[in-house]
């Protein structure tokens, strides 16, 4: 019972924190409730594709697409700091209500920023 409220917690703070990103980015947000369309829009918000995405179907190197996403993520809103790279690798619920909920602008997918 306290494992399900847990992430049930978890997944509510990162729609919150993923509908305040989208909506900076231009999606609609609530799209940030609907499972697994959200993770499409974060790639593609994030590399400006989804179907990077897919990469989280293959085992062992979906921890590293995972990871690699929760510290970009903070780039393309325009935050270079290394220390908030970092926390977003380990803690990219709160991250995502960060970036979502503060004055950072959406720059532009990975790619874009060269």
């Amino acid at each position: 019972m306290i494992t399900t409220t847990i992430v049930l917690f978890l997944y509510v703070i990162n729609a919150i924190g993923l509908w305040k990103m989208f909506e900076k980015a231009g999606i609609f947000g609530l799209w940030s409730f609907v499972p697994l369309l959200n993770i499409w829009l974060l790639f593609k918000i994030v590399y400006g594709t989804g179907i990077a995405s897919l990469a989280l179907l293959i085992p062992i190197i979906n921890f590293f697409v995972i990871l690699h996403l929760n510290y970009s993520q903070v780039r393309v809103y325009g935050q270079e700091d290394l220390l908030f790279k970092i926390i977003s690798v380990f803690f990219p619920h709160l991250t995502r209500v960060y970036i979502g909920w503060s004055e950072l602008e959406y720059i532009g997918p990975l790619r874009s920023l060269g």
